[in-house]
């Protein structure tokens, strides 16, 4: 059950909270397609069957207490917690880039603070970090399977934006991987 929750904590958040609270200024229209959605629903859908059919049949030793002080577990749940929250943490940041009370505010903006300090898409930092946490956690190769794919769409998607924000902001950090 402690999985479970942390599951549907986590895409409770993705497939719920993050999409209703993107802010869209008057007049334009959110850029979510059908073809987005229904990838979404079966990348979960495998995601959460993956991980449901290694914990009920394949990974009995997850509901010991003795799995708790293991070595993957140490290391694995906290790496997830932390990568989880600062997830939270940076999409807030992008968030409230834009003033709300200027509903034409479309400018792009540099985001600091947090992990932007050191990375361009602290997101997409944090949700590679929280996903390799959970496969290292849990053991799983529906973790495994749900770090590289995200890895594979994300990696090359953080590595343009960087590019993007390097030729758009001539003040923007260098320091910044």
């Amino acid at each position: 059950l402690f999985c479970a929750f942390l599951f549907l904590r986590h895409y409770a958040n993705r497939g719920w909270f993050f999409p209703w609270s993107i802010r869209v200024a008057k007049g334009k229209k959110a850029s979510f397609s059908v073809s987005v959605i229904a990838f979404g629903v079966f990348f979960t859908s495998l995601h959460g069957y993956f991980n449901g059919l290694w914990f009920a049949k394949h990974a009995p030793g997850l509901s010991e207490i003795s799995w708790f002080y293991s070595p993957y577990f140490i290391i694995g749940y906290p790496m997830y917690e932390i990568a989880f929250w600062s997830t939270l943490h940076s999409e807030y940041i992008q968030r409230n880039l834009r003033d709300p009370r200027k509903n034409n505010d479309t400018a792009y903006k540099i985001p600091y603070g947090g992990l932007f300090d050191y990375v361009t898409n602290a997101t997409y930092f944090g949700e590679l970090m929280a996903w390799l946490g959970w496969a290292l956690w849990t053991r799983s190769p529906g973790g495994v399977f749900v770090f590289a794919v995200s890895f594979a769409n994300l990696f090359p998607r953080a590595f343009k934006q960087h590019e993007w924000y390097q030729k758009k902001f001539e003040n923007y950090p260098k320091n910044r991987k």
